[in-house]
Formats: C-alpha cells, sequence, structure tokens
C-alpha cells in the first residue's frame, strides 16, 4: 500500500506531507493537485490499489469480500473517505504531530 500512495501521489504532483498505513485504513497528510480535489486524489489512489490488491487475492480472501461486499457495496474500499482542511501552519504541526 505504502508503494501505491507513493506513487500515486508522485503521478498526479500531488504533494504527500504524511501518512501512516494501518491494517484496515490509512491516514495520509496530502495536498491536492492544483486543478483537482482531494476526493479526486483519492479516488485515483483508491483505483490504483484496488487493481493492485485485487490480483494479489487468494480464493479464500476473494470469497471473504464477497460475502463484505454486501456490507458497503464495495470489495475493498468504503466509498468515501473523511478529509479535513489544514487552516494553517499551528494546525498542520498538530495534525503531523
Amino acid at each position: 500500500m505504502t508503494r501505491i500512495l507513493l506513487e500515486q501521489h508522485l503521478k498526479h504532483k500531488a504533494p504527500l506531507h504524511a501518512f501512516v498505513v494501518m491494517s484496515h485504513h490509512i491516514h495520509t497528510l496530502s495536498t491536492a493537485p492544483r486543478d483537482r480535489t482531494v476526493s479526486w486524489l483519492y479516488q485515483r489512489i483508491k483505483t490504483a490499489s484496488s487493481k493492485i490488491i485485487s490480483s494479489r487475492l487468494t480464493e479464500r480472501e476473494i470469497e471473504q469480500l464477497k460475502m463484505q461486499s454486501g456490507l458497503n457495496e464495495r470489495r475493498i474500499w468504503q466509498r468515501s473517505f473523511r478529509g479535513v482542511p489544514i487552516k494553517d501552519e499551528t494546525m498542520f504541526w498538530n495534525v503531523a504531530g
């Protein structure tokens, strides 16, 4: 996941200031490309990572995801994400901590 996250930020010229990959989710501190939104950027990241992750799943994992898909209508990622705008440098450093 780390490689995909870094590659997508570089590909779309979106600064990635900090990140942590958790067992079931990720946290990032990113700046969207000038002419795009954070939502647009994370759609690209989710698409790219889903393709790679899906290609590496075992049959058992695929079956488990099929059972989960009824819960959130997605196989790998939830539909949305939570973004918090960083208003100033103080807030940046509090979040980046």
